[in-house]
């Protein structure tokens, strides 16, 4: 008597080997997804920025393509719109690869529309929204040395408009004063 043989699609071996060849595509679609990518860049961001920043879709594609529906610098302290100071929408960011974690060249920027909000204090005269966006101890506790990252040249960032907005803020409330809007497309920042 033998003992009875499992079918090829019943073996724990074959079950191993399929997990094993699909566990890269797997890794791959969940890494694309914005609910990991979204921490990931806006962790980056900050390091960057050395400033609380907010990223929204982020959406990562195979070409070595981020594309971001928002990203927001936000001034802390503040409450309510007026603390979203800067907010670029529609970002695509090309790098030289699809795999960011092999140190890819950073290509270009192309921004849609980017709106700088400036906001005074409707209580206190002379203090404006942007006082609370950049940390001034922080920024004086730094060593001032020069870094190899200053010494390399920008990319190509291409934005098509500037917003800029003003008003007063009281509390979390936001009052719009004035708007102005500007066309750069065209407009190329080059090295």
């Amino acid at each position: 008597m033998g003992t009875p043989s499992n079918s090829f699609w019943q073996r724990k071996r074959t079950h191993i080997y399929v997990a094993v060849v699909l566990l890269p595509f797997l890794l791959v679609f969940v890494a694309t997804r914005s609910f990991v990518l979204t921490p990931i860049l806006t962790s980056a961001f900050e390091s960057h920025l050395n400033t609380k920043v907010q990223v929204s879709g982020a959406t990562l594609h195979w070409g070595g393509v981020i594309t971001i529906d928002e990203v927001t610098m936000v001034a802390t302290g503040i409450e309510g719109p007026a603390s979203d100071i800067v907010s670029a929408e529609e970002v695509e960011i090309a790098f030289s690869t699809s795999f960011l974690f092999f140190k890819p060249v950073l290509l270009g920027v192309e921004v849609k529309s980017v709106r700088l909000r400036l906001a005074e204090s409707a209580e206190n005269a002379g203090e404006f929204n942007f006082n609370h966006l950049v940390h001034y101890d922080e920024l004086l506790d730094q060593q001032t040395e020069s870094d190899s990252s200053f010494s390399q040249s920008f990319p190509p960032i291409t934005v098509d408009e500037l917003v800029i907005e003003s008003g007063y803020m009281q509390e979390s409330t936001w009052v719009l004063d004035y708007t102005k809007q500007f066309a750069l497309a065209g407009f190329v920042q080059n090295e």
